[in-house]
């Protein structure tokens, strides 16, 4: 959903104002205050995660992940392709597991 920019998809994955929540909303701030000055514009957003790892407690689980993101606006790298190392902590809300949480 994020790659697609689909940004309501994206935020329905999330705990609503959460820390992730937030970010995505940033983001999408950014891309639209960005593009609103430009008839044609173009971005790319590629983030490609492996989970290496989960743990899970109650109706909270975390997970590791390798992450590999590239990001560009009209044909210009916005940033290098990156590689880190990222924790994602969820909780279980109904049927679903919600992003709230971020940190290295």
């Amino acid at each position: 959903a994020l790659n697609d920019q689909n940004w309501n998809k994206v935020k329905g994955y999330c705990i609503y104002d959460s820390e992730i929540y937030n970010d995505v909303v940033q983001l999408e701030n950014t891309v639209n205050t960005y593009c609103f000055s430009y008839d044609d514009c173009r971005v790319v957003i590629a983030i490609y995660p492996t989970i290496l790892d989960v743990w899970f407690n109650g109706p909270f689980c975390c997970v590791y992940c390798h992450m590999n993101d590239f990001s560009a606006v009209d044909g210009y790298d916005l940033n290098n392709a990156q590689s880190y190392i990222m924790y994602y902590h969820l909780e279980k809300i109904g049927n679903s597991w919600k992003l709230f949480e971020k940190h290295t």
